[in-house]
């Protein structure tokens, strides 16, 4: 039987739906936009229809459910690519990398207000 794999993750996720703005560092592309499908203290994942490279760095928007808009920087950690119709979609999961402590602050009071139910395990 194989041991079960411990969770990687300092702190728990939560199933949401936030809006993402989203642009490669360094790069002169346009902003994307999608819809976070997890988040948590420490990073967050959403879909993309374009692959990006492990250890890409970002800078997001991120709408707390029209509570508050926070600007974090991030580094893309995992990339999977998911079956879509119409050609590849991926999930990109980032971890926060420059936060400010507002902005942080802000994210904790948001985490803290969601229900135990949408936490995920």
């Amino acid at each position: 039987m194989t041991a079960p794999v411990p969770e990687r993750r300092r702190f728990p996720r939560y199933r949401v739906a936030l809006v993402v703005s989203w642009k490669v560092k360094g790069a002169k592309l346009h902003v994307e936009e999608t819809v976070a499908r997890d988040v948590g203290r420490g990073g967050l994942k959403f879909p993309s229809p374009q692959a990006l490279e492990v250890g890409t760095s970002l800078y997001l928007i991120i709408d707390l459910a029209g509570d508050q808009v926070i600007t974090p920087e991030a580094e893309v950690v995992w990339v999977h690519e998911v079956s879509q119709h119409g050609g590849p979609q991926y999930e990109i999961g980032v971890k926060f990398t420059e936060i400010s402590p507002d902005d942080y602050q802000h994210l904790l009071v948001y985490c803290d207000r969601l229900p135990v139910s949408q936490r995920r395990t």
